[in-house]
């Protein structure tokens, strides 16, 4: 057996001194912690040890084959003699691979469990390689075994928003996270933390199952998070209009929307978060005696307060397919507004660095330039600024304004793009597919896609594509070059 050089501690080792010491409470306790050698053979792995993956080994048993265990093991004594390892399990791994039949270790007694973690997470993380999986797996050892944040953090030293950002890795389906990295799937803690946005923990699930890829995570959670609250605004529009005396539409009446006898008196954005003066108004609405319901309409991102058009007054055929077509192509414009809004935080997200960049961003560029010429889009600071905000170009301030220098051409042509699609539309007066525009937005959809943000595939692609039954709903549904 090679010889065993005199102890010596590294800083690592100093701080899990530093961190036995302050745990332990009794100064005789410190004072009779014994040094020796132990047999490999008595010694264990612990069983809590945040590292999952000791790594390669070759160049700590090649070194330990030369010059010996140049820092001792840290281990807690266990049953029968045995001993559990606390500090050091890839050097017992390298010793028993180097042919050490014993190595020097400091018996460590009366620690708790809790402190056991503690102190192997105090350890581990001054590791480069350490996955926040392992952090967050740690850190719920120590909340499993009465830790709060609070004395997480003054343990470990790790700031409380660390910790809630492990934590909330740790909520996770571990299963399907090791599922995902044996596939080459790795994740950084920037998409745990985007993952955060969507409250409903089986919904992240749901998304670190089905993404393609890492930059995927972003842009579904953003939706996921706009989804969960327009459904949460949902069911509070829904709640105050039943309290005004609005009763939802029966299937009969949702089935007559497009017939043109329903007109809409008043919407209510999902988008919005509404307040109680927003219904003011609907009881004295009420008050004519007319017929009204509430409703919600598919792909409409708005509860809707309609009533009979003309109070039952027949409508003439005319009449009928006028506001038939109308309603069809107000249907389409929340479809596409919908999508309008993805956009915009997919691009939002992009500028803030959320995401990976293509590789080719000379080429998008180039397109993207290309198409604004051809439609004469001029470059202004105001259309940015009302752009990233979401407010009205006229309503920019100095205040208001975004600071453009360090924007890329990419992302400036980017956002001037986007732009340019607001309040556009593929569906004619007489419901014809215009190509043109269809084709505009697909540009701007192929960009974001190699950001991580592909388009929704439900009605909104059948837009695009002339194939919507929309159409085919009472009008033309030849396709037009452009408006």
């Amino acid at each position: 057996m090679p010889r065993v050089p005199s102890y010596y501690y590294n800083g690592h080792q100093r701080q899990a001194d530093m961190c036995l010491s302050e745990q332990r409470t009794n100064a005789a306790e410190r004072k009779n912690m014994i040094q020796k050698e132990i047999d490999v053979k008595l010694l264990d792995p612990h069983p809590y040890n945040p590292r999952r993956n000791i790594g390669n080994l070759q160049e700590l048993t090649d070194s330990i084959k030369k010059k010996g265990i140049m820092q001792n093991l840290t281990v807690v004594p266990a049953e029968n003699g045995r001993y559990t390892v606390l500090i050091g399990h890839r050097r017992l791994a390298a010793s028993k691979l180097a042919g050490l039949t014993a190595v020097p270790c400091r018996i460590a007694e009366g620690l708790s469990m809790n402190d056991q973690i503690s102190i192997m997470l105090l350890e581990n993380m001054q590791r480069e390689d350490i996955t926040p999986v392992e952090q967050a797996q740690g850190f719920q050892m120590m909340l499993d075994l009465g830790d709060t944040v609070d004395t997480i953090c003054k343990k470990t030293g790790f700031s409380a928003s660390t910790v809630k950002h492990r934590l909330n890795i740790a909520k996770l389906d571990q299963k399907e996270i090791k599922r995902r990295e044996k596939a080459g799937f790795q994740l950084s803690i920037t998409d745990y933390i985007a993952l955060e946005k969507v409250r409903d923990v089986e919904k992240r699930n749901e998304i670190l199952a089905t993404a393609a890829n890492p930059t995927d995570i972003l842009g579904m959670s953003i939706r996921a998070a706009a989804d969960e609250k327009r459904q949460a605004n949902e069911e509070r529009i829904r709640r105050a209009l039943a309290q005004a005396g609005v009763k939802e539409a029966p299937a009969s009446v949702r089935g007559e929307h497009y017939s043109g006898k329903w007109e809409v008196v008043r919407e209510f954005s999902l988008d919005e978060r509404h307040e109680s003066a927003d219904y003011d108004g609907v009881r004295n609405i009420l008050a004519d005696g007319g017929e009204y319901w509430y409703v919600r309409f598919d792909h409409t991102q708005a509860v809707c307060l309609i009533r009979m058009s003309r109070k039952g007054k027949e409508l003439t055929e005319q009449e009928s397919a006028r506001n038939a077509r109308k309603a069809v192509r107000k249907k389409a414009a929340d479809i596409l507004r919908e999508a309008a809004l993805h956009r915009r935080e997919a691009i939002q997200a992009i500028i803030a660095g959320k995401t990976g960049c293509p590789e080719d961003t000379e080429e998008i560029s180039r397109k993207l330039r290309r198409q604004l010429l051809a439609d004469g889009v001029i470059f202004s600071y105001g259309l940015v600024t009302a752009y990233l905000n979401g407010i009205d170009f006229v309503k920019v301030t100095e205040e208001d304004r975004v600071r453009t220098d360090s924007l890329s051409d990419t992302d400036l042509y980017l956002i001037l793009a986007a732009e340019n699609l607001e309040g556009r539309t593929t569906c004619s007066a007489d419901l014809a597919f215009i190509r043109s525009e269809a084709a505009r937005i697909a540009l701007v959809d192929s960009v974001l896609a190699q950001y991580g943000f592909p388009p929704d595939n439900g009605e909104y692609a059948k837009l695009l594509d002339g194939t919507s039954r929309l159409y085919a709903s009472g009008g033309s549904s030849k396709a037009r070059g452009s408006n």
